[in-house]
């Protein structure tokens, strides 16, 4: 799921509807971009502390993802 451009209210929707559905569909572990907000208004990452704050209030598992799978920009997250 890549949540760039999207608001945190956008983002924290379309996660939610998003791990929903992919925990239906059986799958143990799915990647979400985040990006790394160098093209953010304030130059810094919005989302990926968002996105990781709401994975942890929720109690998902959840870690950066490898280098060539996004990185500092993405996490993976265990379903």
């Amino acid at each position: 799921m890549d949540l760039h451009g999207l608001t945190a209210l956008e983002a924290e929707v379309a996660l939610d509807n998003f791990l929903a559905t992919a925990g239906e569909a059986g799958l143990k572990r799915v990647r979400v971009i985040t990006g790394k907000g160098i093209n953010s208004p304030e130059g810094r990452a919005i989302l990926k502390p968002l996105v990781e704050n709401w994975l942890e209030n929720k109690g998902y598992n959840f870690r950066p993802a490898k280098i060539i799978e996004g990185g500092e920009g993405a996490v993976e997250v265990d379903l």
